[in-house]
């Protein structure tokens, strides 16, 4: 049977950038992943879509919690309705949701089922008496370039949900020719974190100055990143 689960609740770390791309994915989406490419072999196509709402965090900063649990709550109910009953939809820890489509034909109705999703968050949402857009967010891929096992076809939909991000498009296909670059930016801002604990981050002023008399005017902060490896 389908299982379709609509959030309540938004975590809360979602104030932060934590809720940007899927990382801790419930281990039932990887269980029943598995289960969709055992059963398509190698006659139909399994499809993912990691579905970010862009403006959560900005609402749960301006509104609260309880609007941004009810925001995500409205999409959640419009994801399930959009949907195919044989298709799962599965709330994310970082806030976002997650869309198995088992059965496809081929990997056209992924890129359908994204823009069908796009359409139905048009609509704002009424929110403590106000209208507030769904902004969201699509990565998408299929079993038919990310094959191998559920967390494969993750983390294909979570770096397609990247590259659309950094595209600024609404939507992205998860493609092998994107690797390369997208594994170099991911690895950059895993070192980047590690740099931070590391105390390879220098903070240093310039200061500004008045041609006139020069005089100082302030000082400009500005952070340098001296890594062993980049340079």
């Amino acid at each position: 049977a389908s299982r379709r689960v609509p959030s309540a609740s938004i975590p809360r770390n979602c104030s932060s950038d934590a809720c940007a791309v899927p990382l801790s994915p419930p281990p039932e989406l990887l269980t029943d992943c598995e289960a969709a490419l055992a059963a398509a072999g190698g006659e139909r196509v399994v499809g993912l879509l990691v579905v970010r709402l862009e403006n959560l965090r900005p609402t749960v900063l301006r509104m609260g919690y309880a609007a941004g649990s009810a925001m995500r709550e409205e999409l959640g109910r419009r994801l399930v309705a959009s949907m195919r009953a044989r298709d799962q939809v599965v709330p994310l820890p970082e806030g976002g949701f997650a869309v198995l489509l088992p059965d496809l034909r081929n990997g056209a109705q992924v890129q359908l089922a994204a823009a069908k999703i796009a359409r139905i968050a048009a609509e704002p949402a009424r929110l403590e008496q106000a209208l507030v857009p769904l902004q969201v967010r699509i990565g998408a891929a299929t079993s038919a370039t990310a094959a191998g096992s559920a967390e494969a076809l993750l983390i294909a939909a979570a770096r397609a949900l990247e590259r659309a991000r950094r595209l600024g498009l609404p939507s992205a296909l998860y493609a092998p020719e994107h690797v390369p670059a997208d594994d170099r930016d991911l690895r950059i801002e895993a070192m980047l974190e590690d740099a931070v604990e590391q105390g390879e981050i220098q903070l240093v002023y310039q200061p500004k100055f008045a041609v006139a008399d020069r005089s100082i005017l302030g000082a400009e902060a500005l952070a340098r990143w001296r890594s062993g490896e980049l340079g």
